[in-house]
């Protein structure tokens, strides 16, 4: 059961990393200006939030409850500056 969870929260960081580089190199194909501080800031929140994944798989290893505080806390600032722009 715990490496269910750590298999399924690391492919979970994965594939929010894929999707942040995904948007970063849309839009130095594209050269999109006018969305192009849009991408960033989602990029963050999704590398944001991958983070989140990660470090909950590595509280099974190494129990930091600050650490993962303090990325869902950074989570959540990035989630709604990106929400106000």
């Amino acid at each position: 059961m715990i490496t269910c969870f750590v298999v399924a929260e690391i492919v979970l960081f994965i594939d929010y990393a894929i999707v942040a580089y995904l948007m970063v190199s849309y839009l130095r194909r594209r050269h999109v200006a006018i969305l192009g501080n849009i991408f960033i800031i989602l990029s963050i929140v999704f590398l944001t939030c991958g983070l989140t994944h990660l470090v909950e798989s590595i509280m099974f290893i190494w129990p930091a409850y600050w650490v993962a505080a303090g990325i869902l806390v950074f989570a959540a600032f990035i989630a709604t500056l990106a929400i106000i722009i």
